[in-house]
């Protein structure tokens, strides 16, 4: 039996949703068939292969939208065609609705892919474990005090609408997730939208639902009932942590400026000791008589601290600029 060209067995295509772990690119099956048709399939992925494409998930379509920016003399690179030939082809994808030119320069790819075949990789579950681990350690060693610590908010991985589902019932044990509880979630998750919760917000509610809910966590729409505490530890979280960093920054600050004062008088003092013995005893004689003359100090007063500080001060008001150079002396090349 002849087989048109690009076409898929149907029964392969729906139970190949394996996908690999590492740097590469994926097309659904939809998709590459339907570019066979136009003969375009390496065009396409000469633009997939090359192009930084930022995903859309809040769609209402089954597929993740893709955005790029490239100009005209990019893809020419990318897909070895020229200029004729880009403009041509990228029409062709455009009238096939494969490729949508957005008004601002930039293009769209409305197949990019389904979102049932994107689930939580195995890199983002270990991440997550490390996180709980540390979550875990931060509560035993805060029972104390009768406060449950929070992670900070640079810990929080903030992922998409199907990752976060995904997590949710990853976290309780479910690996597998029928298509009508996944889409009651869905309807969750866009509630929690509606309600001006952000995508952050919402990964942080479920991180801190599997650790936190009074009873197992069993289904998805238990959000509903705990994202407001759980927004409401991060923000007290998110404040101790500003104000810890805020104080911080004064010390560091103080620090500095007190490591960089030091520097100046090493530096000061390393000046004088080069000075000329006449040039040195006209200093230390000069500042003597400044202090005698202000009659702020009794003789007995009159330390080496003291008059080395007005040493000091004299050469900062001769040198503004900062300690000068000295001249090198001497029989070299």
């Amino acid at each position: 039996m002849k087989v048109k060209p690009g076409a898929v067995d149907k029964e392969i295509t729906e139970r190949s949703h394996g996908r690999m772990g590492g740097r590469f690119y994926v097309k659904d099956y939809q998709l590459h068939d339907k570019l066979a048709e136009l003969d375009l399939n390496d065009f396409y992925d000469g633009i997939l292969r090359h192009a930084v494409i930022n995903e859309h998930w809040e769609t209402d379509s089954v597929w993740v939208l893709g955005r790029f920016q490239a100009t005209s003399r990019q893809i020419m690179i990318w897909t070895g065609k020229s200029r004729t030939s880009v403009w041509r082809l990228l029409n062709t994808l455009i009238k096939a609705k494969i490729i949508v030119m957005v008004s601002d320069g930039s293009y769209e790819l409305s197949m990019y892919k389904r979102k049932e075949d994107e689930g939580v990789r195995a890199s983002d579950i270990h991440f997550l474990n490390k996180k709980v681990e540390e979550l875990a350690a931060l509560v035993r060693d805060s029972l104390a005090n009768g406060k449950m610590p929070i992670p900070k908010g640079d810990t929080i991985i903030v992922l998409s609408r199907e990752k976060i589902i995904s997590m949710f019932y990853k976290g309780i044990g479910q690996d597998r997730i029928s298509g009508k509880k996944r889409e009651k979630a869905r309807k969750v998750y866009r509630k929690l939208r509606t309600d001006k919760f952000t995508r952050e917000e919402i990964t942080f509610a479920v991180q801190w639902t599997l650790e936190n809910a009074n009873e197992q966590p069993y289904d998805f729409a238990l959000l509903l009932d705990t994202i407001g505490q759980a927004v409401a530890a991060k923000k007290e979280a998110d404040s101790r942590e500003e104000d810890a960093a805020d104080r911080q920054k004064e010390i560091d600050t103080e620090r500095e400026e007190r490591e960089k004062e030091e520097s100046e008088r090493d530096e000061w003092e390393f000046y004088k000791a080069e000075l000329a013995d006449e040039e040195r005893q006209e200093l230390r004689a000069r500042a003597t008589k400044e202090l005698d003359d202000s009659g702020q100090y009794r003789d007995q007063f009159m330390s080496d601290i003291l008059i080395g500080i007005k040493e000091t001060e004299i050469l900062r008001s001769q040198f503004p600029e900062g300690v000068p150079l000295r001249a090198e002396t001497g029989d070299g090349d």
